[in-house]
């Protein structure tokens, strides 16, 4: 037996306090996360968009990323017959995306003015948001359930990046964004080694 076999034994799921549903989405919406929408082309063939909140990276070789979808949503219904689908992070100005995707219950259809030319359903590119902070391009590599949602691994086939822009950032409930006088991670660390 190993030193983590001996630990798991000794926390049994019992000791464990219960923690209800309106803590961890206290908990979760804690987590300050650039905005990101997930877009496919329909069955019908008409882009559509779903604001995603569980969204990471997962590799760089491979490069792919996760994105988990409620199995009770339309896009979801969508997805399952997909083979590509993109990720666009959304830039400081984009709220109004970010609301629209967001909707519960509705038919996300993405209007033309916020759409890229690139993306169409004759092409493998799913549909982009225009003036994007970053746009993915992935391809299905797996669907794993979990709970409620699918875990949807995408290979990540394309990606453009416009680094003129900032983020828009969702937090507690509420858009955010950058203060003006942010420091890089590496001149804090290297601050923090001079001292």
């Amino acid at each position: 037996m190993s030193v983590v076999d001996d630990l798991v034994e000794d926390v049994s799921v019992a000791q464990l306090p219960d923690v209800t549903p309106d803590e961890i989405r206290l908990a979760f919406r804690q987590l300050a996360a650039t905005v990101s929408v997930v877009t496919l082309h329909g069955r019908d063939g008409r882009p559509r968009g779903m604001t995603a909140t569980s969204m990471s990276a997962l590799s760089i070789h491979p490069p792919t990323l996760l994105v988990c979808v409620d199995r009770a949503t339309r896009t979801h219904r969508e997805l399952a017959g997909a083979t590509a689908f993109g990720v666009d992070l959304l830039a400081a100005d984009q709220q109004d995306v970010a609301v629209f995707c967001a909707r519960r219950g509705t038919d996300k259809v993405l209007p033309a003015r916020w759409l890229d030319p690139i993306g169409n359903p004759e092409s493998a590119e799913p549909p982009r948001i225009g003036g994007a902070l970053v746009q993915f391009g992935c391809t299905i590599e797996a669907i794993h359930p979990a709970a409620t949602h699918d875990i949807v691994i995408g290979r990540i086939r394309t990606v453009t990046i416009a680094r003129d822009k900032a983020p828009l950032l969702y937090q507690d409930g509420a858009f955010r964004h950058l203060a003006a006088d942010h420091v890089s991670f590496a001149a804090a660390v290297d601050e923090a080694d001079e001292s």
